[in-house]
This record gives structure tokens, C-alpha cells and sequence, in this order.
């Protein structure tokens, strides 16, 4: 169960989190927000009890309310949540442009953070990466699902051997349970979530090199061009008078300090 402390409740959002069938003629006033299949921490984060906060949660919520619209949570499998929104079914989820096949497809909103990827090892079997050839011969613990374009010629052409799992918390499981793996492949802020929300921070570290940065932000069905708009306007009234940050900072404090 994920515990938050006290510091969290003053933006931890639970509007509108109901069941949905994902149904195509959903009320015009909901946006079908994908969480992710379990929430993403720190960007969503589903408890125990179905209400739903983090990063993207707290915003899109923030800015939804201010003109009058509920956000519905919903959890899509990865390889299934393009289709989901061009069908209608849902209608925004966290993406980076550069992570999307033929974005042209879909809105993206300004960038709400920056999403970095990283390695993840045991603290006692360092591998110290300097560049993605250090990894050659190795073998890590991927996410099904995501791609790494810095790594795929090395996967392609088999010197890295890759595992995919369904969620983060599994990876590390495995990544502590099994010398054959070396690493693991995450989103940093994910990882270090999970490292902190089980007591992992000792087990585990982030090598030094970034394999990618990209800018984080909510990608809409096709049908919501006015929507984005008024949420880039009220999403740059955000960063300019700090809430933006502070919410951000908020989850941060939860993992990056000790």
C-alpha cells in the first residue's frame, strides 16, 4: 500500500475517480484520463481505496475544474492506449512526442516536466556507465511495452539481453532475486518512488548516465483541440506564479530526500 505523508494531502486531488467502461458516448463534461495500469508514480498514483493523486493527476485536475469538467480515471494497457484514444474510449494520457508513433495523430499539451531515463542497479554490483556500449553483454530488466531508442541498434543486434515485466516494482524484485541481471531500465522519478515507498533505497542506485530526456506532457484525442488550449494558457499561469512547481516538488520531497 502506498502510504503519503502529511506533506501530500494538501495536493492530493480526488475529483471524479469512478470505474469507467471506457465507453465511446461518455457526458461531454468528463475527460477519460489513463492513469496507467496501477498509476505511474509519482505522475499517478492509485491507492488503495481508488482515489488517484500525483504530478499529472493534480494538474489536469486543477485545470479541469476551472472550466467545469470531471476527470475520470481509467487504466489502459500500454500497447493498447492509442487505439483506446482514437476510438474515442479515452481521452488523454501522459506521453512524450517523442515516445509516439505518428504524433500528428493525437494534441499534445505544453510540457508539464521533463521525463528522464536511467539505470537502475544493486548498490553492491555497480556498473558505473559512462556510454550505452558500457552495457553491451549485459542483461537488464525492461518494461513491456516501452522503448529506448539510445539502446534498440544494441538490443536489435542482441549485446544487451532484455527482460520485460509489466510493472517497475517487479522489475526491482527481480533485479534483487537474480545475479544473472545486471540492471534495469526506468523512468528516474518512477524508480526512485518505488525504491523509497519500499524501503529499497539501500539496495539499489541510479548509474550516472542518462540514456533520455524528454519533455512530459498530456497527449489528447483529436477531439479536444479547445481544451488544450485553455489548459496550456492556465498551465503557463502555473509556472509562472509557482504552483506548478510546488506540486511538483511536493512528490519530490517524498523521494529524493531521505
Amino acid at each position: 500500500m502506498v502510504r503519503l505523508s502529511g506533506i501530500l494531502f494538501g495536493v492530493l486531488f480526488t475529483l471524479g475517480v469512478t470505474p469507467t467502461a471506457l465507453a465511446a458516448d461518455h457526458p461531454a463534461d468528463e475527460l477519460i484520463f489513463n492513469i496507467g495500469m496501477g498509476g505511474i508514480p509519482p505522475y499517478t498514483i492509485k491507492q488503495d481505496d481508488g482515489s488517484v493523486s500525483g504530478i499529472f493527476w493534480d494538474v489536469l485536475s486543477r485545470i479541469a475544474r476551472e472550466y467545469d469538467y470531471s476527470v475520470i480515471a481509467t487504466e489502459v494497457p500500454t500497447n493498447r492506449v492509442d487505439d483506446f484514444i482514437l476510438e474515442g474510449r479515452v481521452d488523454v494520457t501522459m506521453r512524450a512526442m517523442e515516445w509516439t508513433n505518428e504524433p500528428h495523430r493525437f494534441l499534445f499539451t505544453a510540457p508539464v516536466t521533463i521525463a528522464r531515463d536511467v539505470v537502475f542497479t544493486r548498490k553492491d554490483q555497480p556498473l558505473n556507465l559512462t556510454s550505452p556500449n558500457d552495457l553491451a553483454g549485459k542483461t537488464l530488466i525492461t518494461q513491456l511495452g516501452y522503448s529506448y531508442p539510445m539502446l534498440e541498434p544494441l538490443f536489435e543486434s542482441g549485446e544487451i539481453t532484455r527482460l520485460e515485466l509489466h510493472d517497475e516494482v517487479s522489475m526491482f524484485r527481480r533485479l534483487a532475486g537474480a545475479e544473472r541481471f545486471d540492471g534495469l531500465l526506468s523512468n528516474y522519478r518512477s524508480g526512485k518512488w518505488v525504491m523509497r515507498m519500499h524501503g529499497w533505497d539501500d539496495d539499489f542506485q541510479v548509474e550516472p548516465m542518462v540514456l533520455n530526456e524528454s519533455p512530459y506532457r498530456l497527449m489528447f484525442a483529436p477531439r479536444w483541440p479547445h481544451f488544450v488550449k485553455l489548459f496550456d494558457r492556465e498551465l503557463a499561469e502555473m509556472k509562472e506564479n509557482g504552483e506548478l512547481n510546488r506540486i511538483i516538488t511536493s512528490y519530490d520531497y517524498m523521494v529524493l530526500t531521505k
